[in-house]
């Protein structure tokens, strides 16, 4: 069965959707749980394997799981798999950990996860398409004209908006 077909099921609440379009992006899954764990220095109970795993359950629980493609569902699988990674840190998991990679250079290399996740939460709340912005470029994987698209946004306003929100991160993190 095909990937969007399976995205159909899954919006409609098929019984059983959710298992087999989670079965059919494992590979996809696997790798950005590598990105994120590779990308800092995560405690060894936390393996890629167990951080995909905990993301299945919590989006298995999910109740308005509605992706529109494979894309924004490995979007959203990404930020759950952030939030596993920061319950698990929160849980006495380790130190304080880098989190970023090279996709946002100029943020602090100690930005600890929690923190990270503090100041995102913070920017969401303050601004949303900023959040958004970080969230689609950092842990989606998306590129800067699939951005812009999704926001609604000319390419020049995008770049404004990356600057800003990266500015205000920066400004947390200290």
């Amino acid at each position: 069965m095909s990937t969007e077909a399976l995205l159909e099921r899954v919006c409609r609440g098929e019984p059983g959707a959710r298992a087999e379009l989670f079965a059919a992006a494992y590979d996809a899954l696997t790798r950005l749980a590598r990105a994120h764990l590779r990308s800092a220095n995560w405690p060894a109970e936390l393996d890629h394997t167990a951080a995909v795993h905990e993301a299945y359950l919590r989006l298995a629980e999910a109740r308005s799981l509605r992706p529109r493609d494979l894309r924004a569902f490995l979007a959203y699988a990404s930020r759950v798999m952030r939030s596993v990674i920061v319950d698990a840190l929160r849980r006495g998991g380790g130190q304080d950990m880098a989190t970023l990679d090279e996709s946002v250079e100029a943020l602090p290399a100690d930005a600890g996860e929690g923190r990270l996740h503090d100041a995102l939460l913070a920017l969401e709340a303050d601004e949303p398409r900023l959040a958004r912005l970080v969230e689609l470029r950092c842990f989606g994987g998306y590129g800067e004209q699939e951005i812009a698209r999704v926001l609604a946004v000319t390419d020049r306003t995008l770049r404004r908006d990356w600057e800003r929100a990266r500015a205000k991160l920066q400004l947390a993190l200290r």
